[in-house]
């Protein structure tokens, strides 16, 4: 947590300079400022994940087409299945890696629909939703 958002839950001025997307507003809780900066962090992480499980297998061989849907699909045959390219320990390291996958998602769904239920209380949040293209976690930010 920064120390502006530390500043702010303890009551106190502070001296440090937060970007534009994490400044408080009035009448803009705390809370949600948390939540807000720790989804993209988290999103970063699944994504770096998701890399590296890419990474091994094309390092072996085995290219698997673009977007996480894709991979998250074929990555249980690929495992699964005899392959000469990936060696035990390599399936070991990737199912470490998709379990990983599996938690982070889990945590970002649960920011993701704690961020929703607080836009949806907000009067501010609920107008700019009501825009075409943007929800509650872009309503959320601004």
């Amino acid at each position: 947590m920064s120390q502006r958002a530390c500043d702010l839950i303890n009551g106190r001025a502070s001296t440090g300079h937060v970007g534009h997307q994490f400044s408080h507003a009035p009448g803009r809780p705390i809370l949600h400022l948390f939540l807000s900066s720790r989804r993209p962090r988290r999103v970063s992480q699944r994504t770096g994940i998701i890399n590296q499980i890419r990474a091994f297998l094309l390092e072996r061989g085995l290219a698997v087409r673009q977007g996480l849907h894709f991979l998250r699909a074929e990555l249980p045959g690929i495992l699964a299945g005899p392959s000469d390219a990936l060696s035990p320990r390599m399936v070991r390291i990737i199912e470490d890696l998709g379990g990983d996958w599996r938690r982070l998602d889990e945590r970002i769904e649960g920011l993701s629909n704690e961020i929703e239920a607080i836009a949806r209380r907000n009067a501010g949040c609920e107008r700019l939703i009501s825009v075409p293209g943007v929800g509650p976690i872009i309503s959320a930010r601004w």
